[in-house]
């Protein structure tokens, strides 16, 4: 029910998790349609070099947002070799860090997230290792064969009267 229905899934998600508003759900912001001063792109090499100096892992990704011409906070996602998630909030007019978070990817997953894939690894019988998926395909199989059971005593009682 949780994956087929997008109402039990919010009704649990709302019950049981505190949940950020998705991508879709905010606001678009206005597209600036201005053109980017000479001064930007060097902000933007000054917030580079910055993120080199004080981060030396070895990267797999990496996503610079670069924040509206007035402002010079520019924040910087990164996914380390080392299934690390980092996040790096700088001024680059002023050249100083205000944030540094680098965290394992485990915990940048949401809390709702981590339950629903426990909730499929429970139902799946992944949970339990193979002793735990070789007693749930009992159990199905139990359960088709109390249905198939149900359905030929039904037909055999209506062919009796």
């Amino acid at each position: 029910l949780y994956w087929s229905y997008g109402w039990v899934r919010n009704s649990v998600n709302s019950v049981f998790f505190e949940l950020k508003p998705s991508q879709a759900q905010r606001a678009m912001p206005q597209r600036n349609l201005t053109p980017i001063s000479d001064d930007k792109f060097k902000e933007i090499e000054t917030a580079e070099q910055i993120f080199k100096d004080n981060v030396t892992l070895e990267l797999k990704s990496l996503t610079i947002n670069v924040p509206e011409n007035n402002q010079s906070t520019y924040t910087i996602n990164y996914e380390t070799s080392e299934s690390q998630v980092g996040k790096l909030k700088l001024d680059a007019s002023a050249g100083k860090i205000k944030e540094n978070k680098l965290v394992s990817k485990a915990d940048s997953i949401p809390e709702a997230k981590k339950a629903g894939r426990k909730v499929l690894s429970l139902h799946t019988g992944e949970m339990f290792g193979e002793v735990g998926q070789i007693i749930f395909a009992i159990s199905c199989v139990i359960a088709v064969l109390l249905i198939i059971t149900g359905f030929l005593m039904t037909i055999k009682r209506s062919k009796a009267i």
